[in-house]
């Protein structure tokens, strides 16, 4: 008799763990439900006066997107679509937060998949912006480029034209990181010019992705591509991912 009743007890707990688990796990139609919802708060933003604030609203939307992009699990269920419409309200407030230009360049290109329109709000920024403003204003123009030679049409004598001008703008620094930014979009423009479709450039352009990515997703995608190419990308004991480029490419 106890034994049946401690079988009935186990019996009945496992069904309400069940059933919490159930109620506590969002369904597809309700992840549909917040993304429309979250829709319409971005056309809101879009109109919202900041009273003058708009480096720090600009900030917030920011910080409601990192929210948006870190939810892997409604992410999996409706994707990245809303992806741009934050970047644009950003940019939009604020189109020198030069710091923002590599995670639109990999958020939009490669998880919303629509390089055009990344490139068409970064070329919107960067029209806001001089050599001199923002600080190393260079690394939009690269990151630019990066987004045009890896994802867009003709994107080998776009890129050049972006990597030349990125070298033009890191000129005017005289620091280490700018010099070195300079020669490689230096390189980057001479041997597109040469040869738009260098694998050699494109084992670099990737690189740049796997040294700004700040996920798994992007950097295994980045090192899968660079294997592609006949590149290679190895782990120094400090842990840092460095690519190897494949002998007989131009």
């Amino acid at each position: 008799m106890l034994v049946s009743f401690a079988a009935v007890v186990t019996i009945q707990r496992d069904r309400l763990t069940q059933l919490q688990t159930a109620a506590a796990e969002p369904t597809l139609a309700e992840f549909e439900a917040d993304l429309e919802q979250e829709r319409l708060r971005l056309e809101l933003w879009r109109s919202l006066p900041t009273f003058g604030f708009d480096n720090l609203f600009a900030d917030w939307v920011l910080l409601q997107f990192f929210q948006y992009f870190g939810d892997e699990e409604a992410r999996k269920l409706t994707g990245y679509e809303l992806t741009l419409d934050y970047y644009e309200i950003v940019l939009q407030h604020n189109p020198r937060f030069v710091e923002i230009y590599p995670f639109l360049a990999t958020s939009g290109a490669i998880y919303a998949v629509d390089p055009q329109r990344t490139d068409k709000l970064m070329t919107q920024g960067i029209a806001q912006m001089t050599p001199e403003v923002p600080h190393h204003a260079y690394t939009a123009l690269q990151n630019k480029a990066v987004n045009e030679l890896l994802f867009l049409p003709d994107g080998g004598s776009r890129a050049q034209v972006t990597f030349e001008q990125a070298a033009e703008w890191a000129s005017v620094y005289d620091d280490d990181l700018s010099k070195t930014a300079a020669d490689f979009a230096t390189g980057m423009s001479q041997t597109l010019a040469l040869n738009p479709d260098s694998r050699l450039v494109r084992v670099g352009a990737w690189n740049v992705i796997l040294q700004s990515a700040r996920d798994e997703q992007t950097q295994i995608l980045a090192i899968t591509q660079i294997r592609a190419l006949g590149g290679d990308v190895i782990e120094t004991e400090d842990g840092r991912l460095v690519p190897t480029f494949p002998p007989d490419a131009e």
